[in-house]
């Protein structure tokens, strides 16, 4: 054999093998951005419940606490909690034992109403020196 029939030896990627792997990347990098605003988006929306749960338990706590004895009806109102602005809205039923208010509060993220973040209910105890004031 002589030096001129040997064959070099191949080096780097042909245009085709280049442009496949730059297709995959893009592929999985694609999918990658895809999970990634799915986890934020839920992170945000589980954010959103934890905050508007405490606004729901602060609004039971303040009607068993500092509030006169609630009457039947809607009421609305704003909260912050950690940072973010939250729109409640309590319902106020009866019960069969006058006693007692059924409260339901509904805690929303936006003031439209589109997403609720949180819905609690509780009951509201009517105390002696209520009745005894009435």
């Amino acid at each position: 054999m002589n030096n001129s029939s040997v064959i070099c030896a191949r080096r780097g990627f042909t245009l085709l093998e280049v442009l496949v792997a730059i297709a995959m990347l893009a592929i999985v990098m694609g999918a990658v951005f895809k999970v990634s605003a799915m986890a934020a988006e839920s992170a945000e929306r589980d954010r959103a419940g934890v905050m508007g749960l405490w606004v729901a338990q602060n609004r039971l706590a303040e009607l068993r606490m500092f509030s006169e004895w609630p009457s039947v009806g809607e009421y609305q109102g704003e909260s912050g909690q950690g940072g973010v602005k939250l729109y409640w809205k309590e319902t106020v039923n009866s019960t069969s034992n006058e006693k007692f208010r059924r409260v339901e509060v509904e805690v929303y993220s936006t003031p439209q109403k589109d997403y609720r973040a949180a819905r609690l209910v509780g009951y509201v105890y009517r105390k002696e020196e209520d009745e005894k004031s009435r």
